[in-house]
């Protein structure tokens, strides 16, 4: 174990100047602009990928019982308005806003370095608002079964 933290603190310098080094060109730069533009693109998605996704369940069921759009569309916009999805909406706001600056520090005065430390900055934030997507979307199409099941 006092081998492993040793050999972990020996290496770590070298991790970060790896980090550092693979934002020296002009090439790596553009590649991750690629990386935070394509990265952007997918969070801006997911939700109305989830949100089609719940939709179409949600179609199936009703349509099975028979109902009208009107009252499919109803219980969507009840599920998609309640303060437990709104709760999950205010949960994502600090890494929306995390993103933003980290987005917008990408053109700093050493706009690769910046650039490559934005990318990396960037996918992590965007893995952590997608997690809270997929709670608030699981949640969602919880209350969407319990609603279809107590309407049988």
């Amino acid at each position: 174990m006092k081998l492993a933290l040793t050999l972990i603190a020996a290496l770590a310098p070298l991790a970060a100047l790896a980090q550092e080094q693979d934002c020296r060109s002009a090439r790596d730069a553009a590649a991750a602009q690629t990386r935070i533009d394509e990265t952007l693109q997918a969070v801006a998605r997911d939700p109305g990928d989830r949100q089609a996704r719940l939709a179409a369940a949600l179609k199936a069921r009703a349509d099975a019982r028979g109902w009208s759009s009107g009252r499919q569309e109803a219980l969507l916009k009840q599920v998609t308005s309640s303060p437990e999805f709104t709760a999950f909406e205010n949960e994502k706001l600090p890494h929306v806003t995390a993103l933003s600056r980290a987005v917008m520090s990408s053109s700093g005065p050493d706009a690769r370095a910046t650039k490559c430390q934005a990318a990396r900055e960037v996918d992590a934030l965007a893995r952590e608002i997608s997690a809270v997507n997929a709670r608030q979307y699981r949640h969602a199409a919880a209350e969407i079964d319990r609603a279809t099941e107590a309407a049988r």
